[in-house]
């Protein structure tokens, strides 16, 4: 048994690593020797048997490599309080090194063999002439089925025009939901998902209208712009294809040119959408002050490498995806995080509305901007939060236990907060304190 020595994971990190704060809490409680048995670590591996309200003990297993997680629990969260609990016992060394557990055991063992297969599945970078001429064949059946799925949404969208947005809400959604199903099919996935927000949305929302004309122009335009990606320039070429989910080959991203720099990770987030679920880990450089976004996805449960988090630098050069004021990238010449010291200087309200207004002339599709903002914790007049200073105020959404803790940080006159600028305000990622990063 070989168990070298790994860096105990602080509680910020293991906070970090729970779907929500609920879980953090409960993981936190179950950190309870008496609550475990048969606790082991070997190598990368945690595992232990907590007794739930059943006969039979969960069984829990954690990959630190990964990390990755496994519990016999029926929760659905991703790492479930199991999990979360394992990782606070390991921390504060109540788990000792020993031999695996034998579902431990099979359960590394079922990891190694899918990662074999999916290395053995995974293309050279080398591509023969016949693979390029291959994949040249397969993206344009792909431009093809996205051209035609375009095109009834095109017709879609017109009938919604001609008839106008007051129709029985039923309907809409119905044929919201086809059209989305229509988009998966024409692999269009960025259209099936904005049509899947405005269904989200419904009738009876307010302000549907308003947010109805708004997704349906900017699909609009986004159908205008396909049609017409060649006479476009590359980049704003390759944002339409961005937006639409085209997908690129990491191997050519890594082609382009990189941005060495020692990469700040400022603010997470994790969204889900269906089976699927996707991070952002938003990164700001100390020495170029570029924004870069690292976007990584799962499905069908399975856990997401979560290697960098909030509060942490890395030195790294960052080769950004194709496309005009695109922020995504793709991290190479990684080295190991290290903490972060750092106070970045933020902005003001007014340059925040700036660099919005910047970001759409490049991106008219632009979604979210990040935005390091400097001001007072308010009120506004529809009784929501905001962030203000002398030249305005910034409304901020999204959940109601981030907006509590940014309101508990709001101890003193003035605060720095990290977040996502939209048309609907700012969502509230992180909070700076000095040279500490607390994420929300």
């Amino acid at each position: 048994m070989s168990t070298p020595a790994i860096e105990r994971w602080t509680t910020e990190r293991i906070d970090a690593q729970a779907p929500d704060s609920q879980t953090a809490r409960a993981g936190l409680k179950l950190a309870v020797p008496d609550r475990w048995a048969g606790l082991g670590v070997s190598d990368a591996l945690l595992w232990g048997l907590c007794q739930g309200s059943g006969k039979k003990p969960y069984q829990v297993c954690v990959d630190l490599s990964g990390p990755a997680y496994k519990c016999s629990c029926p929760s659905r969260k991703f790492p479930c309080k199991h999990a979360v609990a394992l990782l606070h016992l390991w921390s504060q060394g109540e788990v000792e090194p020993a031999e695996p557990a034998d579902f431990a055991e099979e359960w590394r063992r079922r990891r190694a063999d899918r990662a074999a297969k999916a290395a053995a599945r995974a293309p050279r970078s080398e591509r023969s002439a016949e693979q390029r001429a291959d994949a040249e064949a397969r993206a344009a059946r792909r431009e093809q089925r996205i051209t035609d799925g375009l095109a009834d949404l095109d017709r879609w969208l017109g009938d919604q025009l001609h008839e106008g947005l007051a129709r029985a809400g039923g309907r809409r959604g119905d044929e919201l939901r086809d059209m989305t199903a229509r988009m998966v099919d024409a692999q269009a996935p960025g259209m099936a998902a904005r049509l899947t927000a405005l269904a989200c949305i419904g009738d009876a929302t307010p302000g549907w209208p308003a947010a109805a004309v708004e997704g349906f122009g900017m699909m609009r335009l986004l159908i205008r712009a396909w049609q017409r990606r060649d006479e476009l320039p590359e980049d704003v070429a390759a944002t339409v294809r961005s937006h639409l989910g085209v997908s690129v080959r990491v191997e050519d991203v890594f082609a382009g040119p990189g941005v060495e720099d020692t990469w700040a990770v400022l603010g997470t987030r994790e969204s889900r959408e269906g089976r699927v679920v996707a991070r952002r880990v938003w990164l700001l450089g100390r020495r170029t002050g570029r924004w870069a976004l690292q976007l990584s996805f799962a499905a069908n449960r399975v856990a997401l490498p979560a290697e960098l988090f909030p509060g942490q630098q890395v030195d790294a050069s960052a080769h950004p995806y194709p496309g005009r004021g695109q922020l995504r990238c793709a991290l190479a010449a990684q080295r190991e995080p290290q903490p972060l010291f750092w106070q970045p200087q933020p902005v003001g309200t007014a340059a925040a509305r700036t660099a919005w207004r910047d970001a759409v002339a490049l991106d008219p599709w632009i979604e979210n901007l990040p935005v390091l903002v400097a001001g007072r914790l308010a009120v506004d007049d529809s009784g929501g939060y905001a962030l203000s200073d002398g030249d305005g105020a910034l409304p901020l959404v999204g959940g109601l236990v981030s907006l509590r803790g940014l309101a508990l940080a709001a101890g003193r006159d003035e605060l720095v907060a990290f977040g996502e600028l939209s048309t609907e305000g700012l969502q509230p990622l992180s909070v700076l304190d000095g040279e500490q990063v607390r994420p929300l």
